[in-house]
């Protein structure tokens, strides 16, 4: 039985209006203008709210009861208990849209090599972003390849070729990060993409980008090191079992991704071959 309210939807809107005109960090502008290079048009920044009527809010209410969810219980009830309780709680009744979460956004192709500049004077750092659109990765051989490349490349930690070369080594950024992104496994006929993330000082900024960009063009290949990134990721994926109360959210998540079964057991599969 709720009511939509003028005054408390104007604080609303008020209060996203001040959190956009307030003074961000320099990570939270550089994730802003990443999302800007990434998706152009289809960043979720551009969503404006201040055009939203007390018409459109209750409208939006009826839409969101009225589209599929999930609803996860975990305890000794049984099932027929549960499902009456719900049933008295929520409007389960008004159900009849399907989902379409979550909506995979097309990536933006760039024709030639392009720089975005974002001025903050007052930053105590640059915060840097690679973004390099490669081929729908459709295969699964392709997706480990992919996992594989991205751990020792950057988002395999302290071992990382990113880390030890920029960090480590030459001590050029505070940070270092990079992976390949895939779209969702049901969307896979859509393009992945390269993405490198650093933090440094400023005057560091030239020999990072350098650094960074000769790791990109000509990665060294260090065959112990790819031994230690397999023994990690093989870790990382075998700790990563879900506990007693989540497990019907990630058989969820799964299925939402367009997966019939747990994708893992194939990733072991693979290290191990």
């Amino acid at each position: 039985h709720y009511k939509v309210d003028d005054k408390k939807l104007k604080t609303l809107k008020d209060l996203d209006k001040m959190n956009k005109t307030m003074t961000k960090s320099a990570f939270d502008m550089a994730s802003v203008l990443f999302e800007k290079v990434r998706c152009g048009n289809e960043s979720r920044y551009l969503k404006k709210i201040g055009k939203i009527k007390t018409p459109d809010v209750s409208e939006l209410f009826e839409k969101v009861q009225s589209t599929e969810c999930n609803i996860h219980y975990c305890g000794k009830n049984r099932l027929q208990k549960v499902e009456t309780l719900l049933k008295e709680c929520l409007p389960v009744g008004k159900i009849k849209r399907a989902s379409k979460s979550p909506v995979e956004r097309m990536l933006v192709e760039y024709d030639t090599p392009t720089v975005y500049f974002l001025d903050m004077p007052g930053s105590s750092q640059s915060i840097i972003y690679s973004y390099i659109p490669v081929e729908a990765l459709n295969s699964r051989n392709e997706r480990n390849d992919a996992d594989l490349f991205g751990w020792y490349f950057g988002s395999g930690g302290m071992s990382s070729i990113m880390f030890q070369e920029i960090r480590e080594f030459r001590s050029l950024a505070y940070s270092a990060w990079g992976d390949i992104v895939n779209p969702m496994w049901k969307n896979r006929d859509k393009r992945s993409f390269m993405c490198a993330v650093l933090s440094t000082q400023g005057d560091k900024t030239p020999d990072a980008v350098f650094v960074l960009d000769s790791l990109q063009k000509h990665m060294p290949f260090i065959a112990n090191k790819l031994g230690i990134t397999k023994k990690d990721a093989y870790n990382k994926l075998m700790s990563n079992y879900p506990t007693f109360r989540s497990v019907s959210e990630k058989i969820a998540d799964y299925r939402r991704n367009g997966y019939d079964e747990d994708p893992t057991k194939y990733v072991l599969e693979y290290l191990e071959s």
